[in-house]
């Protein structure tokens, strides 16, 4: 989804984003965590009502020092993070087209 809200919290605070921003045109954002924060980091997209969010650790598994399963870990968690926000850019394009009364 372009220009849609992106807020990421950190294991250590919940309630209040890390990190925010808006996915750019295409859709995309990125970002890095702080890997000295241990835990699970929860990135929520949202736009018009629409959208969702995924979680991945950070830590023992999840940090990219720890070794080639570590790094295997990252790669799976960034997949499922992308394919997450390629689902709300199609959910998006599905309403819109209903919107403007094409078919679906």
């Amino acid at each position: 989804m372009a220009d849609a809200q992106v807020l990421i919290y950190a294991p250590t605070d919940l309630e209040t984003p890390a990190i925010t921003g808006e996915t750019d045109e295409a859709g995309l954002f990125s970002f890095v965590p702080d890997t000295d924060v241990e835990g699970p980091w929860e990135v929520t997209v949202r736009q018009a009502g629409h959208g969702g969010t995924a979680t991945f650790a950070v830590g023992e598994r999840g940090d990219l020092r720890s070794g080639s399963t570590a790094v295997e870990s990252q790669v799976q968690q960034w997949i499922t993070i992308a394919a997450v926000i390629w689902g709300f850019i199609g959910t998006a394009f599905f309403f819109s087209a209903k919107a403007s009364g094409g078919k679906v």
